[in-house]
């Protein structure tokens, strides 16, 4: 599989955990359209935060955000604009503020079911956005990069990082099973809670299948296929992800869930 088609290829597994939840975070919410364009925004970030003390792979990137790190001035990407990003930053740094990172306040917010786990870790997460003093046109705000299954949405660039901090093997990273990450007696997370990120090519192939009937995905399609997934494998349903929606990029080959 190319990981050069895919925008995990940023992430460099051997980022320190507590940087690494973070890059992967922002990476996640960049990851629409042209993966050569996810890319150069990316890096475009990086480069503009060379004097900020963030490395090439986005070491010290907890501490800047920290100390109040800020996009760099006229950065864009697509429909997200400078103001987005800092909204975003702000959340991070407060949750960083009175959680030991992003993994502790997952941990935090555990319920009884995995929906309602999710739900809990979005609101706990938008809690963190700065209010807006006036509505804007321009950009999409802060709660872009953690949207809301509430909303309806598929919440996919969310569901996406999510898999690469939890999964841990060849593909995905697992930041966040590493222990250093948590408060003591918080328990690390578990695949079997993960939904999978539903982008078009995962949806064509549900419906190919006779899993979903619709003609736009929504939150119920996530449901749907995670279900589907969790029916071949209750503990790790979206083992298949990677591969299933790069088979729909390509077009080269067929995947089995075998």
């Amino acid at each position: 599989m190319n990981f050069e088609e895919d925008p995990l290829d940023l992430v460099d597994p051997w980022l320190d955990p507590a940087d690494g939840e973070l890059w992967a975070f922002i990476v996640a919410g960049l990851s629409y359209g042209r993966v050569e364009q996810i890319k150069a925004s990316a890096i475009r970030l990086l480069r503009g935060w060379e004097k900020e003390g963030v490395g090439v792979h986005g070491q010290g990137l907890r501490n800047a955000i920290l100390q109040g790190l800020r996009a760099p001035r006229h950065w864009k990407h697509r429909l997200n604009t400078e103001s987005d990003l800092n909204e975003a930053l702000s959340m991070l740094s407060g949750a960083l503020s009175q959680h030991q990172s992003l993994a502790s306040l997952y941990a935090s917010c555990e319920q009884n079911s995995a929906e309602d786990h999710l739900q809990a870790f979005v609101d706990a997460l938008r809690a963190f956005l700065p209010k807006r003093r006036h509505r804007t046109r321009s950009g999409t705000g802060g709660t872009w990069f953690c949207s809301s299954p509430r909303d309806g949405s598929t919440c996919k660039r969310f569901l996406m990082w999510l898999r690469w901090m939890v999964r841990k093997d060849h593909r995905d990273p697992g930041f966040w099973q590493n222990p250093k990450l948590y408060r003591a007696g918080q328990a690390l997370p578990q695949a079997s809670k993960l939904f999978s990120p539903v982008d078009t090519h995962i949806f064509q192939w549900a419906r190919a299948q006779g899993i979903l009937r619709t003609q736009s995905p929504t939150w119920k399609s996530v449901l749907k296929i995670t279900e589907e997934f969790r029916k071949r494998d209750p503990q790790d349903p979206l083992r298949w992800d990677f591969e299933l929606s790069h088979e729909g990029m390509s077009r080269k080959r067929r995947v089995s869930l075998a």
